[in-house]
């Protein structure tokens, strides 16, 4: 089997799943049972932003300890290297900064 061939047998079974999610989204069945199990969750534009207040007080003694701790704490950046084609027998080099 070609690349082709195998390429498009992967763009035809992913473009089928997509019809099927698309056809269950559709489906006004599918969509009363979504509602009826989990509309009581509701979404962030229903409670306002008291929930993302509450995530953010819950969270907020963490994070500072984490500041005074002095985070994020930063690491001298690490040489990069790559495959070596200049010289024979080398085989990394070091990637210049300008690059």
């Amino acid at each position: 089997m070609s690349f082709y061939e195998k390429a498009d047998k992967e763009c035809r079974r992913t473009l089928a799943l997509i019809d099927d999610v698309l056809a269950e989204i559709g489906d006004e069945a599918r969509q009363r049972w979504f509602v009826d199990r989990f509309v009581h969750l509701g979404t962030i534009q229903t409670h306002g932003l008291d929930f993302v207040d509450i995530m953010r007080g819950f969270s907020r003694s963490a994070v500072e300890r984490a500041c005074e701790a002095g985070w994020p704490k930063y690491e001298e950046k690490k040489p990069q290297y790559r495959i070596a084609r200049g010289e024979i027998g080398k085989v990394l080099e070091p990637i210049p900064d300008h690059e």
